[in-house]
């Protein structure tokens, strides 16, 4: 054996034994005995008072809106200014008057509550022919509100300039993006949960919460299989996060109105709670 293949196989040799010393290691296997730490996981269950939450006034002044729009006769809630450039506010005024779109507010003679969720400008490439061809011409707006009682959304295609509705699509048990306002509300109400600042161990902030828009399910709730409209406001703890699920139910006696409110369905998981 050559003198170079000596020290090949001796340089070999030490590597493989710098190799089993590091893996074998005490703080290695300290390593990966902490990555291998199951996560806990909880459920907690809020005390369901309504009276708490429809004193926050983000819940008021939704709650007064909906009973002038109610009031006047409308089913739908219209998207506030703040959230509309000119070409959405059209498109909302010209739905607000169309039959088709308004078509399921109604049910044996009573209002259903319908809120506006979004408009924005469409994306072409993924219209139909027919409104394809339409809105590669004209500035073209997509609507959609949806039906809290019936658990449908409607998306509507609109030709602005021709004030003209191209298109209406209902959708069963599907959910859409939720407006600004809703976030809003979702927001407040988390903020305002008394399960968050225990889990928390102090009131969050505004700042500490993320995510109020998205949607969210949860096993054996009334999110799960998308049977409700629910969003999951996010509190980042660390190590943890703390989720908060909100439906959007309740009922208006005063009318017999189906009308949908923020409730507070909470479980908690460590790291995730809903």
């Amino acid at each position: 054996m050559s003198k170079e293949t000596k020290t090949s196989i001796a340089i070999l040799a030490a590597g493989l034994l710098l190799i089993a010393l590091y893996w074998f290691a005490p703080e290695k296997t300290a390593r990966k005995k902490q990555t291998s730490i199951s996560v806990e996981e909880k459920i907690i269950l809020p005390k369901n008072v309504p009276e708490v939450y429809q004193d926050i006034p983000e819940v008021q002044s939704y709650k007064k809106d909906l009973r002038e729009m109610v009031n006047r006769g409308e089913a739908v809630l219209p998207l506030q200014g703040r959230e509309l450039d000119d070409g959405a506010q059209k498109t909302q005024e010209i739905l607000l008057k169309d039959q088709e779109f308004l078509k399921d507010t109604l049910q044996d003679g009573q209002i259903l509550h319908n809120d506006m969720m979004r408009i924005v400008p469409a994306i072409v490439s993924a219209l139909d022919a027919d409104a394809k061809q339409v809105c590669q011409a004209h500035a073209c707006y997509q609507a959609e509100k949806y039906n809290f009682v019936t658990n449908v959304t409607t998306r509507a295609i609109v030709d602005v300039r021709n004030a003209r509705v191209l298109s209406v699509q209902r959708y069963q048990d599907m959910q859409p993006d939720i407006s600004l306002r809703l976030s809003r509300i979702a927001r407040a109400i988390a903020l305002n949960a008394s399960e968050v600042k225990r889990e928390l161990g102090t009131k969050p902030s505004v700042t500490d919460i993320s995510m109020a828009n998205v949607r969210g399910a949860l096993q054996e709730s009334p999110c799960e299989n998308s049977a409700h409209l629910c969003v999951a406001p996010v509190f980042a703890d660390h190590s943890r996060s703390i989720w908060r699920m909100l439906p959007w139910e309740a009922w208006c006696p005063r009318r017999k109105m189906p009308m949908a409110m923020p409730t507070m369905f909470m479980t908690a998981m460590v790291t995730t709670a809903c």
